[in-house]
């Protein structure tokens, strides 16, 4: 496993410090690529994190870069009502407390790309914490 660089670290750090507080340390960074016609991850919940973490409520931030997305954010059930987001590069979204649980997920890629990619791919890198402190 390669470790999280640290300039990725240090904006979750910072990010997370203005919006949130508490900067959980970081265990894992997730990269997703999101390719045309390609581009979905369904409805789901992060629970393969510790038990402890998701009762902590650790929060998670992704970084979103490349085309825009229409982010979904549900409630604590796969029936409740789901919230619509455009994310476009350089959006970040964070979420945790009593919300880490939500269901959330990505729709769809949108046009919107900034100039300097020649493809219409998104990037998203979703930093978290996975262990309790001190395991």
């Amino acid at each position: 496993m390669h470790p999280i660089p640290d300039v990725l670290k240090e904006l979750a750090d910072r990010i997370v410090a203005e919006l949130w507080g508490d900067v959980p340390p970081w265990h894992t960074v997730l990269v997703n690529r999101y390719r045309p016609g390609k581009a979905r991850l369904g409805l789901h919940q992060d629970r393969r994190e510790d038990p402890a973490v998701l009762q902590l409520g650790s929060p998670v931030l992704t970084v979103s870069l490349g085309a825009a997305c229409i982010f979904q954010l549900g409630g604590f059930r796969p029936e409740d009502e789901v919230q619509d987001v455009v994310l476009s590069s350089g959006d970040v979204f964070l979420f945790g407390g009593p919300s880490r649980l939500r269901f959330h997920g990505v729709r769809e890629l949108l046009d919107h790309r900034p100039p300097f990619l020649d493809e219409h791919e998104r990037i998203s890198l979703t930093l978290r914490q996975v262990e309790p402190l001190g395991e």
